[in-house]
């Protein structure tokens, strides 16, 4: 299922009858941008991390084991002369729980707060604390790159 969720934002839901899992993702796609590049890789670090209703790593951890072992990710590649600010949740197929729960809706909730409902200390600024976490380990990964 492919659907139009925003002006230039595509929501791609494709079944795989091979796994026992479904796996939604939503990408945020920008020219290829050299100044913008190390931004949204911060900004996927520290929006992996927290939301305004799980406040912290744990909390959001403990919910994705709630979810029957949910697993988020957020994460930037580059495609051609694309930027991709990618959003994923991946869970197990409700064919294959004992008792059969859905959780299509909550993981989808899951990953909306991910996306539009961040852990931010006022209206437009993240916790000094989880923003410069990400920029130190942001700046640990690319010395190691440099290094290498």
């Amino acid at each position: 299922m492919k659907q139009e969720i925003a002006k230039n934002v595509v929501l791609n839901i494709d079944p795989i009858k091979k796994f026992r899992t479904i796996k939604i993702q939503i990408d945020f796609l920008r020219p290829l941008n050299k100044e913008e590049t190390t931004t949204r890789r911060l900004l996927a670090n520290v929006l992996s991390n927290s939301t305004k209703s799980y406040p912290s790593f744990r909390a959001l951890n403990d919910r994705e084991m709630e979810l029957y072992g949910s697993e988020i990710n957020v994460y930037t590649r580059n495609l051609l002369n694309l930027n991709d600010l990618a959003f994923s949740i991946e869970f197990a197929d409700p064919k294959f729980l004992l008792n059969g729960n859905d959780l299509l809706k909550e993981n989808i909730d899951l990953l909306s707060k991910i996306i539009f409902d961040p852990n931010l200390k006022n209206d437009h600024e993240f916790s000094d604390e989880s923003f410069d976490t990400e920029k130190r380990n942001l700046m640990s990964n690319l010395s190691s790159v440099d290094d290498n």
